[in-house]
């Protein structure tokens, strides 16, 4: 009897003879399907052909702002455990009382402020209209890191 595999996790068919230990498995023969442009998928206790839905250029061009904001947060964070922080929320939470730290503090408020400024300033002109630059030059345009007061 041939046995046809697929993700216990996904439920999706795993083209193979000789079904491994790990997947799932059924005699039921999978429906004709383009693997090009479809999946097919174990699903209670059938066979089921999933086309995707089309991507469409809003969903693209929003998954792309949401790329260009996290590499900002990556950015900031980076910043900071350069200086032994965790990240840019702890380099910034000393600014509020006097300590050792404050004035260090304070510098990454401005900075990430800055940071940020530059950045909204380019996405708010793309959502304007105007073109999106590479991730790499969008990275370049930001504020370098401010040394720490001395």
């Amino acid at each position: 009897m041939t046995q046809y595999a697929y993700s216990p996790d996904t439920g999706e068919l795993i083209r193979t003879e000789s079904p491994a230990d790990w997947m799932g498995s059924t005699d039921v023969t999978p429906p004709a399907f383009d693997p090009a442009t479809a999946g097919c998928f174990w699903r209670g206790g059938a066979w089921e052909v999933v086309v995707p839905t089309p991507v469409t250029p809003g969903e693209i061009f929003a998954a792309k702002v949401a790329e260009y904001e996290f590499s900002v947060r990556a950015y900031l964070d980076e910043g900071a455990r350069a200086a032994q922080y965790d990240n840019i929320l702890s380099a910034r939470s000393y600014a509020g009382y006097p300590n050792k730290y404050q004035a260090e503090s304070i510098t990454f408020i401005v900075w990430s402020a800055a940071v940020w400024d530059a950045a909204t300033t380019t996405l708010n002109a793309v959502l304007a209209g105007a073109s999106i630059p590479p991730l790499d030059e969008f990275m370049a345009s930001l504020p370098d890191r401010m040394p720490p007061p001395a």
